[in-house]
């Protein structure tokens, strides 16, 4: 009788020990469960009407719905669907895909690859501008115009932005202008935007006039030699000179400080070395050269804004000139 209920004890305890296995390993699986079926943040990479955009974090539900931020939307260029709730999530608020019209979308969870299709209404206006350039050339003079358009896409819009007469004269380096023009405001001042005359010299009329002085090099050869002049350690140029004194004008030099090295080499081998440094610069003028603006005007007001915005009457006198001293 005793061994009859040990048996029946023993049965019983391994029938309990068995069912609490059981629904350990079933609360697992359940925790298990719930833990996959939280949303979850992933980086996927963005692939929308079959263009790569750049990787983005999005929110994937357990349903397997995608939900992103507004921000994230608008890089895409696709409207964001404001009238539905959105889904707060770690600070952020999120949008479903779903709620977005004409819009599908298919996630690949083994390559983390969204892949959207979006129809063309479901993306935002392009707002697209552009630059439009009139111009009249005659023995008179050259007259332009430009306007800026925008919203070409909807209304369109217009503003002048420059209407200017030009006549060059090459033969003093100088221009007059009528019109809309922006004053030389030297070193002490900032450009300015009117409308009115300018007479102001203009270099570019000469391609290739130099207007900063250039080094001339003097010295003495005892006997017939070679001159070699070096500028920052490079050859520039090379020239025969005669027994007794020489000048070599109109050195190459490069802008900016440096130095310049004079080797004079008789036909024995002697040679005579002179360094000196230098400076030169494009704002310098040689010598008897002006460089003038005279102007006289209104000041433009609301530059691209508006067509024709102009304020308090303007003049303005800037003059440079070099006179060397002896």
């Amino acid at each position: 009788m005793l061994k009859f209920r040990h048996k029946a004890l023993s049965l019983k305890c391994l029938v309990l020990g068995s069912f609490l296995i059981l629904s350990l390993r079933l609360f697992s699986l359940d925790c298990f469960a719930i833990v996959q079926k939280k949303s979850a943040l992933i980086v996927a990479g963005i692939q929308i009407n079959h263009r790569e955009n750049t990787p983005t974090q999005v929110l994937r539900q357990p349903n397997g719905e995608i939900w992103v931020t507004s921000e994230a939307l608008h890089a895409w260029r696709i409207r964001a669907p404001f009238e539905s709730a959105p889904l707060a999530f770690e600070g952020n608020n999120y949008y479903s895909l779903n709620a977005i019209r004409d819009l599908t979308y298919e996630f690949n969870s083994d390559r983390q690859e969204l892949t959207i299709q979006a129809q063309p209404k479901s993306f935002l206006l392009t707002h697209t501008e552009g630059t439009v350039e009139l111009g009249l050339f005659t023995a008179a003079g050259v007259g332009t115009s430009t306007a800026l358009a925008r919203n070409l896409t909807t209304q369109a819009q217009a503003v002048r932005l420059e209407s200017t007469w030009t006549y060059d004269r090459p033969e003093k380096l100088s221009s007059y202008r009528l019109g809309d023009c922006i004053n030389k405001s030297g070193n002490w001042g900032r450009p300015t935007r009117f409308g009115g005359i300018q007479w102001a010299t203009h270099f570019a009329t000469q391609p290739g006039y130099i207007t900063f002085p250039l080094y001339a090099l003097r010295g003495e050869a005892a006997l017939p030699s070679t001159v070699d002049i070096y500028v920052n350690n490079n050859l520039r140029t090379r020239q025969e000179v005669p027994t007794g004194p020489f000048e070599i004008v109109n050195v190459p030099m490069v802008t900016g400080q440096g130095e310049i090295q004079l080797v004079v080499r008789d036909y024995l081998g002697r040679e005579t070395l002179i360094t000196q440094p230098y400076y030169v610069s494009p704002t310098l003028l040689k010598k008897g050269l002006h460089d003038f603006s005279y102007e006289l005007g209104s000041i433009r007001q609301n530059f691209a804004l508006e067509s024709a915005s102009y304020g308090p009457t303007f003049a303005s006198l800037t003059h440079r000139c070099c006179h060397l001293i002896a």
